[in-house]
């Protein structure tokens, strides 16, 4: 078994491209930081848990973190699709969701996938008016407008 030393050691290139130690300190955390999720649950929520995960990191960053939830994604905007939703060593989804709206983050689902019915709604899930509380809906404008002024991930 090789040892992370002997990994290192052998493949310089890789160590090399790895940012120093001190660049997190170096971010600027002032810029916003969105986190698009556009995927379902054909994953079983692997996806949105990890959206929701990278969103609480950087709200702990003490960055302003906003999710989108567009297309398939909007399924995560209803309580009853994201009760009981956990991936193997992660909280659960609601957990995640809830601890993100806790830190100050926005969750925002696509006014147009809302009211089109483009979301995905699983046969016995939550009719479209119970959205959980305090996410927005809003359309690409709002979006683009917070993208173009810091960074985003797509899950």
């Amino acid at each position: 078994m090789i040892g992370l030393g002997s990994f290192f050691s052998s493949n310089d290139s890789l160590l090399d491209s790895l940012p120093p130690p001190d660049a997190v300190d170096n971010i600027d955390n002032s810029k916003p930081f969105l986190v698009m999720l556009t995927t379902g649950d054909e994953d079983g929520g692997k996806r949105a848990t990890l959206a929701f995960s990278a969103a609480c990191s950087s709200m702990a960053m003490e960055s302003p973190t906003s999710v989108f939830l567009v297309g398939d994604g909007t399924h995560w905007a209803y309580t009853s699709n994201i009760k009981g939703v956990r991936v193997s060593g992660f909280p659960t989804l609601y957990e995640l969701m809830e601890a993100f709206m806790d830190l100050g983050g926005t969750i925002t689902i696509c006014s147009t996938c809302s009211i089109s019915g483009s979301c995905t709604i699983t046969p016995g899930s939550a009719p479209r008016e119970h959205i959980m509380p305090n996410i927005k809906q809003e359309g690409f404008t709002s979006v683009i407008s917070v993208a173009k002024q810091g960074s985003s991930l797509t899950f």
